[in-house]
């Protein structure tokens, strides 16, 4: 799959199966913070997840590859942050893709590998979501008076 990097870099791919990947993840994570290593994190597993069509590795082979890259369209080096949000928007556009793939055993694994890395665990919080009442149509419509005076 990063057979192409081998091309543009001139030489040795620097990703050249998927344990590189998960060194280059793992390796990243404190400087990408929480939520971006859990993209990253569940990227990878979709990509190795047999029902994954062949065109979705591709893309998020793709979206992983272009963080190797030593050249990349904005480099950091020359562009500050401007030069991470190029990598950024490779994960985003490809997770955007594949998201609804991310199974609850997906997950799973993620929020556990999240956990060890990070060392504290991230409990899942729900807002509590105001009561609202639905005003449909027929609901419209005026309660019956009592019997008005006739003239």
């Amino acid at each position: 799959m990063f057979d192409f990097l081998k091309k543009l870099t001139g030489g040795e791919s620097p990703v050249g199966n998927t344990e590189e990947i998960w060194q280059y993840i793992k390796s990243g994570a404190s400087k990408a913070g929480r939520e971006t290593t859990k993209m990253g994190l569940e990227l990878f597993y979709v990509m190795k997840a047999p029902t994954t069509s062949k065109m979705n590795k591709v893309i998020i082979g793709s979206a992983l590859a272009y963080q190797f890259l030593p050249t990349d369209l904005l480099s950091t080096k020359n562009f500050g942050a401007l030069g991470m949000a190029d990598n950024a928007l490779a994960l985003a556009l490809a997770y955007k893709k594949v998201k609804d793939q991310v199974t609850p055993e997906i997950s799973e694994k993620v929020n556990a590998q999240l956990n060890e890395w990070f060392k504290t665990p991230q409990v899942a919080t729900q807002t509590a979501t105001p009561e609202v009442e639905i005003i449909t149509p027929e609901a419209q419509v005026a309660p019956e008076s009592p019997e008005s005076p006739t003239l």
